[in-house]
């Protein structure tokens, strides 16, 4: 009985629409960051320079704007306020999924999402309040070399890197499976205008799956090799992806990817289902 109430209060606050209404523009936030990483991932295509391929770039990038530190304050809160949403959705949410199984599924990937969402918006507020950061290669190479330290290390940072590339793999099939459309409202999004967002949605998924197939391959390689240095996340990967043969057509790819993930996460943030 206690649990059931508990389930209604937590359903009744998903649905708040104040709740609603800032979840959706962190929704907007999240799909700027995403926008932010491919300019940068251009500039280096087009033999431009970047530091940072990733988030952390990103977020650099927005505050070297005009009125810098008052957006990253808005994108914070909206990244905070979005990564809440996305809590409750996974206690809650995807209430129109018959099969149990697929339903958990869903739930337990947007409970990842929420914390990707919130690092993000932490690197956001600690950059704001001029907290000293670390890049995210440099995090990721550390704790790569605090694994290889451990017995058995060069297995489990193998092991890391393949659950990676698993996950990657898993967010390219839902771009070519365009299972993402069966978290949009039918009724609000159909027609011509649910197969554009199916083509952005597409283009979004498959270049991010690249991308993180990428960064877990030099996972594995750094395992291997006993090298931390061999790992560091997305800028790593789309830095040794622009240093290949036609890396820079490729690296072109994935930007445009990218840009298209961030409409379609502007789409998402007016169609999601709750």
């Amino acid at each position: 009985m206690a649990a059931s109430v508990g389930s209604d209060a937590v359903g009744k606050l998903a649905d708040n629409p104040v709740l609603q209404w800032l979840g959706r523009f962190g929704d907007l936030c999240y799909g700027l960051v995403h926008v932010v990483v491919a300019v940068l991932a251009l500039r280096v295509a087009f033999g431009g320079s970047s530091r940072e391929l990733d988030q952390r770039g990103a977020i650099n990038t927005i505050a070297a704007a005009p009125f810098g530190g008052l957006l990253l304050w808005v994108i914070a809160i909206g990244l905070f306020a979005f990564g809440a949403w996305q809590l409750l959705t996974a206690a809650v949410g995807f209430r129109w999924v018959t099969d149990r199984g697929r339903r958990t599924r869903k739930r337990l990937g947007t409970v990842g999402r929420a914390c990707a969402v919130w690092a993000i918006a932490v690197l956001a507020l600690r950059l704001v309040l001029a907290a000293p950061t670390q890049s995210e290669s440099h995090k990721q190479q550390d704790w790569t070399a605090r694994l290889l330290q451990l017995p058995g290390g060069r297995i489990l940072v193998v092991a890391v890197g393949v659950v990676i590339v698993a996950g990657a793999v898993v967010m390219g099939y839902r771009g070519v499976k365009r299972t993402f459309l069966d978290d949009l409202d039918p009724l609000r999004l159909h027609g011509k205008a649910r197969q554009r967002v199916g083509w952005l949605g597409a283009a979004g998924f498959v270049a991010k799956g690249i991308a993180f197939a990428i960064a877990g391959v030099l996972v594995v390689v750094a395992g291997i090799e006993v090298d931390p240095q061999r790992s560091g996340g997305l800028d790593a990967a789309l830095h040794t992806l622009a240093g290949e043969p036609f890396g820079d057509v490729l690296l072109v790819l994935i930007a445009v990817g990218l840009i298209a993930f961030g409409g379609y996460l502007a789409t998402e943030a007016r169609y999601r289902r709750t």
